[in-house]
């Protein structure tokens, strides 16, 4: 049997969290599920998550699909009602990433988009559907932590502190610390500016020659990746540069590339930082390790030195108070 105190150990501290309760206690969240499912008692366990209330009937699952969550058709449906059903809860909140995001976006892309925006969070997969929105339609979408993982007790509790705080409009700035200078330029200049545009840099590399290929003039770059090589990552980024993704870039932030190559990842990231002309950072705040702070899409943004040490911060501006 199991007792409150042993429920508290299965899931994140974060729903304890004031901040956290204050944003989503009067808020529905749509849990949506594009790219790949979860077993269906997960699903459960998420609609009775304490302080929550948590609508599963658009996280479609069918445990005998390969890759995905269900179907193309049956994931597109669920995604077209969470976007444009009127009477539905204005958070959309991702199950997890995977695969499967991109095979719905030639369907999306025949429709107008909707009249209202609504708040999108996802990460990993789902950044085929951040660009998709964020360009597309505008929309400024949240990079963050998928809902699966309020399951567990291993990720920050600040990943969802922080999201809570862009859904309540309780900040006007958000801000990502410990950026690490990669190369000369990053040393150099004084501050960086641009929108903020990025993800999971195989899904961004996926989107070239697409009618969702990631827009980079002016941008401030955040890329981020999961279980590839050195030189996997090192290609996949040489393929940016030669499609000319990079050419009007501001600048780069890398957040963790978590891999069983941590070696050849670190010279891959250094070897395109010295090979580049505009400043590159890194930083441990976000990416698919167990600190995931959100982003959000189209922000417009500053890289500046930090008071303290040779660090530098990346500011966010969510929106003007009032």
């Amino acid at each position: 049997m199991r007792t409150a105190q042993s429920e508290h150990k299965l899931i994140n501290s974060a729903l304890y969290d004031a901040t956290f309760q204050a944003a989503f206690q009067s808020k529905c969240i749509t849990l949506l599920a594009p790219a790949s499912g979860l077993p269906h008692a997960s699903i459960d366990a998420l609609q009775k998550l304490p302080g929550l209330t948590v609508d599963t009937s658009l996280a479609c699952i069918t445990e005998d699909i390969l890759f995905h969550a269900c179907g193309d058709e049956k994931r597109f449906n669920c995604l077209q009602r969470a976007l444009f059903d009127e009477t539905r809860h204005p958070i959309i909140w991702t199950l997890r990433g995977g695969y499967g995001c991109a095979r719905l976006l030639d369907r999306l892309a025949e429709l107008k988009p909707p009249k209202h925006k609504k708040v999108f969070i996802g990460c990993s997969d789902n950044t085929a559907l951040h660009l998709f929105l964020s360009q597309n339609w505008h929309w400024k979408t949240i990079h963050a932590s998928g809902m699966a993982q309020l399951l567990s007790q291993d990720h920050d509790p600040q990943n969802y502190i922080r999201i809570a705080e862009l859904v309540n409009h309780s900040v006007t700035q958000h801000v990502i610390r410990a950026l690490s200078p990669l190369n000369e330029q990053a040393k150099q200049v004084e501050s960086v500016t641009g929108s903020m545009q990025g993800g999971n840099l195989t899904l961004i590399e996926n989107s070239i020659g697409t009618h969702w290929q990631i827009q980079t003039k002016g941008r401030l770059l955040f890329l981020e990746e999961v279980g590839e090589k050195g030189y996997r990552i090192d290609r996949s980024l040489y393929h940016l540069r030669q499609a000319g993704l990079f050419n009007q870039v501001h600048g780069i932030v890398f957040g963790e590339c978590l891999g069983d190559d941590q070696q050849g990842i670190a010279v891959a990231l250094e070897r395109f930082a010295a090979e580049t002309s505009f400043p590159v950072y890194q930083t441990h705040q976000f990416g698919h390790g167990k600190i995931n702070y959100p982003i959000m899409y189209g922000a417009i943004s500053e890289i500046t030195r930090a008071s303290e040490g040779h660090e530098y911060v990346l500011s966010m501006q969510i929106h003007e108070k009032g």
